[in-house]
């Protein structure tokens, strides 16, 4: 699965009405928020779409998931039900469990994906086959805390918030600092037009020791300085995401494509 297009910092931009020199007024802030869970963490992270947020996180996994349960939050304001769009979009499923809950391959994500996920819409990947059994425990987790608590195979949980914001819940604290690491990068690409293929993510342990001084990260534009050699991305790590100026920042080197801390 690769990263949808466009670059969801840019999302609502037209390019030809904004030259890229005043691209950088318009992109929209990076927030980050990690939090401990019962079963590992939860990262609230923006702007983001979780089809981008599968694509970072496959790659890291020496065995990837193979099933994933889909729901939709009964709450959800919509005009159809689950069923009736992965009908649509003609999705294959393993088993509809209800209206608004099904299993299908974790292959099958990118044709419900690539378009707008919708609010409300939540994504379990689990290691192994699912029952009507597993999926209550996983849902009934996910209501009280995190959905992988409810099974020991659940490896990613991904919750629309809103579009563009995501809750991702992982196992390791490392696993939320790398996708925060790969929405830098989707940032410094959409900071200088260029595609987030021809840049790198920070390392992941730069990104680590960010989020450990309170949980929190916020980016804006505004805080970003950007130098023929190197760009300095302005962070701001205020307890509670509160807006504050950038306490620190992370460097860019241009020339040797890498980053490092201030």
């Amino acid at each position: 699965m690769t990263p949808s297009q466009p670059n969801a910092f840019l999302t609502g931009i037209d390019r030809r009405s904004h030259p890229c020199r005043n691209l950088t007024s318009l992109l929209a802030p990076m927030r980050a928020r990690v939090e401990a869970t019962a079963a590992g963490f939860a990262l609230e992270l923006e702007p983001v779409t979780a089809h981008d947020a599968l694509a970072w996180w496959a790659p890291g996994r020496a065995a990837p998931a193979t099933e994933a349960v889909i729901w939709l939050a009964p709450d959800t304001a919509r005009t159809e039900t689950l069923a009736s769009r992965l009908r649509r979009l003609e999705v294959p499923t393993r088993e509809r469990f209800d209206a608004d809950c099904a299993a299908l391959p974790v292959g099958s994500l990118a044709g419900l994906l690539g378009q707008s996920a919708g609010e409300g819409l939540s994504i379990v990947l689990v290691d192994g086959p699912i029952d009507a059994r597993d999926v209550r425990a996983i849902q009934s987790a996910a209501v009280t805390g995190s959905p992988l608590a409810g099974d020991l195979r659940a490896a990613l949980g991904i919750r629309v918030l809103a579009e563009r914001a995501l809750r991702i819940d992982v196992r390791e604290h490392e696993e939320a600092a790398m996708l925060v690491a790969q929405n830098f990068r989707e940032y410094l690409a959409a900071l200088t037009a260029s595609p987030s293929s021809a840049l790198v993510a920070p390392d992941v342990r730069l990104v680590d020791r960010l989020l450990d001084r309170s949980g929190h990260l916020r980016v804006r534009a505004i805080e970003s300085e950007i130098y023929s050699t190197a760009i300095d991305v302005g962070v701001s790590t205020a307890p509670g995401g509160d807006l504050r100026p950038a306490d620190t920042s992370l460097i860019y080197d241009r020339y040797g494509n890498t980053w490092h801390g201030e």
